[in-house]
This record gives structure tokens, sequence and C-alpha cells, in this order.
């Protein structure tokens, strides 16, 4: 009996020192945050509104999606001017004019994708495609805001193109083709000043720029690429492979190693880079001087956005409770 009485008396002890013992998981609140690119004013906008977001060229506004179904527009302190039922479809990025008066995207509210305007001023909604059984998606504007680039598909063929619409004349053209059964033909298509800038990753690999009217499709880059930024104002792009952000200048050919990192976003002039570190930091890279700083050390960063002029870095972070 004695022996009994022991033995549980050892089982209780044994549960009070792993009780003691025990690891807690850390729990994490993300939250959708912006700082200037010198390291001040940063700011925590909203741990609720944090999905797919872009910064306005004048700064004022970002655009995001949440749980994919909500369209939001915020300012830059925080507050929500207007929420839309329209999801965000192809890249979920939204492209401005360069006054920031208005953006396109690209949502398959309707159960088909197609492109939108909004006004973000009076909140007036323009629907450019309506076509069933084509998915069009990614709209890019130029710099003087009358061309409008994006990807169209055709579900049934499976053809694929690059399409620029004359917003003017309100006429359409596709610059290129292919019949692709499965995965994306054209990936990250966006201007890069008078150029279309483009990558593949299935059958001619690479990273590809051709002109407007179709012609001179040239190959850049003959690597399968893990990330391709590209801004309308800049001549230059960057693009990461096997984790080294490279710069490409589209001028001079230049091909330059920057820094090893997971994500890059560029700024409008091409002088300036965010980007997260391998450690998911956020880092800011000059690339005149080819020096850069971290910004935000003490949280996990996921998505990043910088402004046209390089001065506000928008970002999702996870900060431990």
């Amino acid at each position: 009996m004695k022996v009994i009485v022991k033995f549980f008396i050892l089982l209780y002890l044994l549960f009070v020192l792993s009780s003691c013992y025990k690891v807690t998981e850390p729990s994490y609140t993300g939250y959708l945050s912006i700082i200037n690119s010198d390291g001040s004013n940063y700011s925590r906008l909203s741990s609720e509104y944090k999905f797919s977001f872009s910064i306005s060229p004048n700064e004022e506004y970002i655009v995001g999606e949440m749980e994919h179904s909500t369209m939001w527009i915020m300012n830059t302190t925080g507050e929500i001017e207007a929420m839309y039922d329209f999801d965000l479809s192809g890249d979920k990025k939204v492209s401005f004019s360069a006054d920031s008066e208005y953006f396109y995207f690209s949502s398959s509210v309707n159960n088909n994708s197609d492109i939108y305007s909004l006004n973000v001023i009076d909140g007036n909604v323009v629907q450019f495609t309506d076509t069933n059984g084509i998915i069009e998606a990614s709209p890019k504007l130029n710099q003087t805001n009358n061309l409008l680039l994006y990807t169209k598909r055709y579900i049934d063929t499976h053809e694929q193109s690059i399409v620029i619409r004359d917003l003017l004349a309100n006429t359409e053209e596709s610059i290129i083709s292919d019949t692709l059964q499965n995965g994306n033909a054209f990936l990250n298509v966006s201007w890069s000043q008078d150029k279309i800038i483009y990558n593949r990753l299935i059958n001619d690999i690479g990273i590809f720029s051709i002109n407007s009217d179709g012609t001179e499709n040239t190959k850049i880059i003959d690597l399968p690429i893990q990330q391709l930024s590209v801004k309308t104002g800049s001549s230059n792009f960057l693009y990461i492979y096997n984790g080294m952000i490279y710069n490409y200048d589209l001028l001079t050919g230049s091909n330059e190693e920057l820094t090893f990192g997971r994500k890059a976003e560029l700024s409008s002039d091409g002088s300036k880079l965010a980007f997260i570190t391998d450690d998911f930091e956020l880092a800011i890279f000059d690339i005149s001087t080819g020096t850069y700083d971290i910004l935000k050390h003490n949280s996990e960063i996921s998505e990043i956005d910088i402004s046209d002029s390089g001065n506000k870095i928008i970002f999702y972070e996870e900060i431990e409770n």
C-alpha cells in the first residue's frame, strides 16, 4: 500500500514539474503599418485592413482588399475613406493615375474577372470590360494616362494575350499572344516608361521587353526569376533570383547585384527600393550609393509597397503580443 501511495505522489510531482516548464507558443498580431524611408513617422494603421495594398502617388491613399471580398480606401493616418463590394483579382494591385484621383483594378465580383476604374473623389465606378468566358486582369496605366495595359485569357481556347486599350479612342489591341492550357503565359506585365516588361515561367522562361506596337519582343534575362518589380516611370526594374535582388537598367543594359532579400519594390524614379531581408526585416536601399538601412527589425514583415517618390513605405508586419 505504501508503495502505491509513493507512486502516485511521484506522478503528482512529475505533473507539477512539467506544468512549471510547459512552453507557451507565442501569439502575434498583424498590422498594416507605414514609415518614412528615413525611418521617421512609423505608425501602425490598422489590424483589420491588411491585405494586398497599394499606395497612391500623392501618398494620401492606400487601397487594398479585406478577406478577398471587400475593397477599401484608407488615408495614411489609418482612417477608412470608403469600402466597396469588390474583390481584387489578377495581381491584386491597383494602378493609380498620376494625379491620384482615380485608379484601375480588376475584380471577379461578377464571377468573371473584368477591368474597372474608380474615382477616389466621388466614388464613381466605371466597368471597362464585360465579357463572359474571358478573364481580364492586372491593369497598368501608362505615364500619360491614355493607355491601359492588361492581360486577357480565353477560358475555352486557353489563348492568353497582353492587351493595350486606348482610353481616348476606346479601342483595344492585342500586343502578343500564346496558348497555354495550364498556368499563366505572361506574368508581372507592366510599363517601364514606353516599354512593356513581362516574365514567363513556362516554356520560354525569362524576362522580356516589347514595344507597345508589338515589335522588338526581346528576352532580357534568361532565368526563372522569383519576383519582378517594375514601375511605370522608371527605366530600370528589379528582379530576384536565388535570393539575390538585381537591378536591370533598360537604357544601359547593366545588370547589377544589389543585396540578398525576399521581396523588393521599386520607387517610380528608380532611385530607391524597399525590401524584406532574409531575417524578415524591413529595409530601404539607395541605388545611387549602393547602401541600405534597416527600418524595422523587431517584427516579421511579409508584404510591402513603396510610394512613387520613395518617401513612404507601407507594409504588413506581425508583432509578438
